[in-house]
């Protein structure tokens, strides 16, 4: 019994059905909580957003619609391999667009994309169908037309709860419910004002008609009743409990008159605040003799983090005249799940079915203490190690168990524009696209002289490169390279790095592998690896060094975690001696970082390019040796990188801090 209904009519469901106690909540919710509610709001948003990636894929998960591929329903797992595509593609929405990509994915199309599965395929399709049966909604059209569409939608999708399901009356009578609302609407619409609207305006008055429909759960007459302490004094009961106890709610406080001082409200009849508590204290006394076996009370101290006093009444309980029982709380049986599994020693009991068959397999499961448990996977090896994946290592040794020994994939979320792998590849395509014509027009070293030339010539390779992207996309990526008022573009950096040097190129190697078997020096000595990799850049100077060049798409690695430009300047001195008839040694090199201020980013003085060569060859040591030891716990050397971690959901973490 409560004062207020809320939250407990919430928590009711959620507290007795845990616990496996039948109850009825004997009070009307709000249609809009039911899930089949939310189900049509998934409709509205979809539409809304043309068809976004994020909205289609919530659509064809819902569990109240069943939508088909040819002739069987569509699988969660064909849906997931849907989604992974449209993310490959780049879909942000819209129904062209999505026509497009199906066009292409269909292995009939000229322009077909391989590598989509054929149940992927078998979706995509399915969406189609289902996006062309809502484009209507987005033209304007006569109010009733809309509702009599979405009324037709749901009818022809309709998926039935299953006749085990416990909850399957309830989720028959909120959708018999939701769907009578549309057409009491539509029916309205028709008789009274149907003039024409957009979907948006048909959409909020569907959702304004459900939020003000109440929903009476059914949920059967035995077990635990919840009433208000208005409606109980109606009523016969065994036992009752009376919750809330605090002074917020018993007595209720009186509302205040703004237009009328209290003597003047007395002169006029109206009860005084003395009175009206009165009254308020008998009515509660009268609750305690409702129960003709026991009446219980309970109170708490704590409210949305606040600190709540007991209700005074509770010093009525004395005056009621009865009969006072004292029970513990220390030995009391534990009755929901979370109490089983969550205070030792663990209690089986509560527990049944599916949820007993899981907690027997995790007391039967090796001791959480073990090195297995903490990232320690034994002996672990690979045939060649990706300088890429090492420094993934370094960033945390769990990302590349999850990554390149578990295989799993990355989500991607989705961007306005481009997202920075794929403009690295951009990237690196248009400048290996200049560079291999200016050697094919006769140059090799970019100069000042030469500046104005070069521009020319870059200008002319990326423009049909340029046209490849979308226009929004082609206009980012130029003022990228090409620059602004406000910013120097990509190519004058690179142009200006080179001629603001004295070395003179003798050949350049562009996206040149470096694979093979290298010696590295380590603290305890010599330890040869096999390496495999590509330099973005290899310029070879007359004065027998070498300058290595990397292109990021965002900002270069910190120094505690860079491997990838001093490795390849290491591997390049190996494997590139005799080339020419000469030995090389690495003579500068660095970063072209699309995100960061400086743009260009060296990898170390001349001076000290030797102790930046060796300390790099140290860290890929202490990363291969780690993997080869089976060593991946979750470490990572930016702990707020955890945050947008693509592998949160399978990570281990015990805790990881924030600073």
């Amino acid at each position: 019994m409560f004062k207020r209904p809320l939250p407990y009519i919430y928590l009711a469901r959620e507290v007795f059905g845990s616990a496996g106690i039948p109850h009825q909540t004997l009070d009307a919710l709000p249609l809009a909580a039911e899930p089949y509610a939310a189900a049509v709001d998934l409709i509205f948003e979809a539409v809304a957003s043309g068809f976004s990636r994020s909205t289609l894929v919530a659509l064809l998960r819902s569990p109240h619609f069943l939508f088909t591929a040819g002739d069987r329903p569509i699988t969660a797992g064909a849906i997931a391999r849907f989604d992974r595509n449209l993310n490959t593609a780049g879909y942000l929405g819209g129904l062209d667009r999505l026509r497009t990509l199906v066009d292409q994915w269909t292995p009939a199309s000229t322009t077909s994309s391989p590598g989509v599965p054929n149940q992927a395929l078998q979706v995509a399709l399915a969406s189609l169908e289902i996006a062309d049966q809502l484009a209507p909604f987005t033209d304007p059209a006569p109010a009733a037309d809309h509702l009599n569409r979405l009324s037709s939608f749901l009818v022809r999708h309709d998926r039935l709860p299953p006749l085990a399901d416990p909850l399957r009356d309830r989720r028959l009578r909120a959708r018999a419910a939701i769907q009578s609302a549309i057409a009491a609407l539509a029916s309205a619409h028709q008789r009274m004002d149907n003039r024409v609207t957009t979907f948006a305006e048909m959409a909020a008055a569907v959702r304004r008609w459900i939020e003000e429909q109440t929903f009476a759960p059914r949920t059967g007459s035995k077990g635990v009743h919840l009433v208000d302490a208005q409606a109980a004094p109606f009523g016969f009961f065994d036992e009752v409990h009376l919750v809330g106890l605090v002074e917020t709610e018993w007595p209720d406080r009186a509302p205040r008159n703004i237009f009328f001082p209290s003597f003047l409200l007395q002169q006029l009849g109206w009860p005084s605040e003395v009175h009206r508590l009165r009254a308020t204290r008998a009515a509660f006394r009268d609750l305690l003799q409702l129960a003709r076996q026991r009446v219980t009370v309970s109170t708490f101290s704590l409210e949305d983090d606040a600190i709540v006093s007991p209700s005074v009444f509770l010093d009525d309980l004395e005056a009621a005249e009865l009969p006072v029982e004292r029970f513990e709380m220390a030995e009391r049986p534990r009755v929901f799940p979370a109490e089983a599994i969550s205070e030792g020693p663990v209690d089986p009991s509560p527990l049944a079915g599916s949820a007993a068959a899981w907690l027997a397999l995790r007391q039967s499961r090796s001791p959480s203490s073990l090195d297995a448990f903490k990232g320690m996977v034994g002996t672990y090896d690979r045939p060649a190690f990706s300088v890429g994946s090492l420094e993934t290592y370094l960033e945390c040794p769990f990302k590349f168990f999850g990554k390149h020994v578990l295989s799993l994939d990355e989500e991607q979320d989705d961007e306005e524009a481009k997202r920075p792998r794929t403009q690295g590849v951009f990237l690196h395509r248009v400048f290996q696209a200049f560079f291999e014509e200016w050697g094919r027009a006769g140059h090799r070293t970019i100069t000042l002289e030469k500046l104005p030339e070069a521009r020319s010539i870059f200008a002319r390779v990326v423009t049909p490169l340029l046209a490849e992207l979308s226009e929004s996309e082609a206009a980012l990526e130029r003022n990228r390279l090409f620059g602004t008022a406000a910013a120097e573009g990509l190519a004058e950096i690179v142009f200006r790095v080179e001629a603001e040097s004295d070395a003179e190129v003798i050949e350049r190697l562009l996206e040149h592998r470096l694979d093979g078997e290298f010696e590295l020096q380590g603290a305890g000595g010599p330890q040869r690896v096999a390496l495999t990799g590509v330099a973005d850049r290899i310029d070879l100077l007359q004065d027998g060094t070498l300058r290595v060049i990397d292109y990021k798409s965002g900002r270069p690695p910190i120094t505690k975690r860079m491997l990838q430009l001093p490795t390849y300047s290491l591997c390049a001195t190996t494997q590139l001696t005799g080339r020419h008839g000469r030995t090389w040694a690495v003579g500068e090199g660095g970063y072209i970082a699309f995100r960061d201020p400086r743009r260009f980013v060296p990898l170390g003085d001349r001076d000290r390019m030797d102790q930046v060569l060796a300390d790099a060859q140290l860290r890929l040591l202490t990363a291969v040796n780690g993997i080869r030891a089976g060593r991946f716990p979750v470490s990572p050397l930016e702990p707020f990188r955890c945050t947008f971690c693509a592998y949160a959901n399978v990570c281990r973490k015990d805790y990881v801090g924030d600073e």
